[in-house]
């Protein structure tokens, strides 16, 4: 939990908005706070019993751990590594490594698992399969499944917690808008009976309003502090360096093939040297001593991470996040430049950006699965180069004297870029286009429902439309494919290409786009 204390909740955006330095660690204790509420609001509703009858407190314990855990496995950039492989990099399947890992003790001599087994008095008393089945969402006896929606579901008080929280700290006035009094007396539950019985969260009708700011308070977060083209651009640069050296560096043709995989190499030194885990609890992970590059690999890191702040003091690494410092310390030519200016704040420049609602419909599926891992890396080599020939051709259209024995100016710089540094870069949000596939429940206002003509008495539930119908394609216009270029590049590029040169040269890759 102390880890958490150094990962910033939202990475880099410090940079951009200077008062996010919140971290994980406080979100953590947020979120714990949070369904405390969302716990005692159930317990104490007056006009639905339901969870008052069905109490469980091992099952209210869970939730409160889970709350507490949620977070565990993550780092500043843990969801930038999700999108780049999010089954190998699941801060979920971290956060169940850290939880089972037998290495890492307390001042007492315990492990996690020992806090949450023992009923001790500053232990949990609970079974760890169980809690972790119920961290998965998984074996969920009814009441659970209402809990469960209190730390990942709609409303649940993770988002909560983010959505006022981001707001405050960025000085941003979007989260604000929810009132949170008003939707702790709002919610309350239902029983549904389909193959099973299930108890799920619901809000009083009369509640609406402050269930819904949700939905807008998000949208409002996402364009304009999530989704803002800095940060977006911050994260191209990121991730391709980081898609590269997974599959430059540690591709499995260098290392023993039958036991490695990139991502199993970037999964074991990710534990190593961004979640600290000790060194003997990874053993059973890889088997380093059966191949000596990858031993060589560690060491050379653990000497640059040992000693970032004399080797790389002039490149500003000494006090940037861990994530970062790997990253460095791994990356070759290229990637070494463009993690140079991500640290000294040289960031790329947009110059194109097409809405997901240009796309045809469905075809931004398929656009997703393009920008993770090697699909990425191939779809924006085959947009740089289209572009710099398109960039090219341009410059030698637009000059109006040519003199053979002397050297153009624009395409010499252009040259220069190309040969030390990455030209073109790409990028698209593929997280929170839409809150859930779920819609929210509402239940009539138990003591006037008899004066609502606009409810079904017999079937008292109903549901809001904002999240299927709205926020959806709400989401979608404002998660935008961007391209973006090198800082020293972008007069070039204004003196010689219109904003439509540049997008039909890219919907020749992306023929799922309309042509201007």
């Amino acid at each position: 939990m102390r880890r958490l204390l150094t990962e910033n909740q939202l990475g880099l955006l410090i940079n951009i908005f200077p008062t996010a330095n919140h971290t994980r660690y406080q979100h953590s204790l947020g979120v714990y706070h949070a369904v405390c509420e969302y716990i005692l609001a159930l317990y104490n509703d007056s006009e639905n019993p339901i969870f008052k009858i069905f109490y469980k407190k091992d099952s209210c314990e869970k939730t409160i751990l889970a709350a507490l855990l949620h977070d565990i496995g993550h780092s500043s950039f843990g969801h930038e590594l999700e999108e780049v492989d999010k089954e190998v990099f699941s801060h979920r399947k971290i956060g169940k490594f850290i939880i089972n890992n037998d290495s890492s003790k307390d001042t007492k001599g315990r492990l996690l698992s020992d806090i949450i087994r023992k009923s001790e008095l500053d232990c949990w008393g609970l079974n760890v399969e169980s809690f972790l089945q119920f961290l998965e969402g998984k074996s969920l006896i009814p009441i659970e499944v209402c809990l469960y929606q209190c730390i990942d579901g709609q409303l649940d008080s993770d988002k909560l917690d983010y959505l006022k929280r981001d707001s405050i700290e960025c000085r941003v006035k979007y989260g604000n808008g929810i009132d949170y009094q008003k939707f702790l007396r709002s919610l309350s539950t239902f029983v549904i009976e389909k193959q099973e019985v299930r108890i799920e969260l619901a809000i009083k009708k009369k509640g609406a309003a402050s269930a819904e700011a949700f939905a807008f308070a998000r949208y409002q977060l996402y364009q304009s502090l999530y989704w803002h083209h800095t940060i977006r651009s911050i994260k191209s640069m990121y991730l391709t360096s980081i898609i590269s050296v997974i599959e430059g560096k540690l591709n499995k043709d260098k290392f023993n093939a039958t036991l490695f995989s990139q991502e199993s190499i970037m999964y074991y030194l990710y534990l190593r040297f961004i979640i600290c885990l000790p060194e003997n609890s990874l053993e059973s992970m890889i088997l380093l001593e059966k191949d000596k590059k990858l031993n060589d690999l560690v060491s050379k890191i653990e000497e640059e991470l040992q000693f970032k702040c004399r080797t790389d003091y002039e490149s500003g690494l000494h006090d940037i996040d861990k994530d970062i410092q790997l990253i460095y310390a791994l990356a070759e030519g290229h990637d070494k430049i463009l993690i140079t200016d991500l640290v000294n704040c040289k960031y790329y420049k947009r110059i194109l950006e097409i809405p997901l609602s240009d796309f045809k419909a469905d075809e931004w599926v398929s656009l997703k699965e393009k920008m993770t891992g090697k699909k990425r890396l191939e779809l924006q080599k085959n947009i740089n180069e289209g572009l710099i020939n398109m960039l090219i051709k341009a410059i030698q259209d637009q000059s109006l004297i040519r003199d053979s024995l002397r050297e153009d100016k624009l395409s010499e710089s252009i040259s220069l870029i190309k040969a030390k540094s990455y030209l073109f870069l790409i990028d698209l949000p593929i997280r929170g286009w839409s809150a859930s596939t779920d819609d929210i429940n509402y239940i009539s206002d138990f003591t006037r429902r008899h004066f609502r003509d606009t409810l079904n008495i017999n079937n008292e539930i109903g549901h809001s439309r904002i999240w299927q119908e709205y926020m959806g394609p709400m989401m979608r216009e404002i998660a935008l494919f961007r391209v973006y270029c090198h800082p020293d590049a972008l007069d070039i590029i204004r003196k010689v290409c219109s904003a439509n040169e540049i997008r039909n040269c890219v919907t020749g890759y992306l023929p799922a786009i309309k042509k201007v």
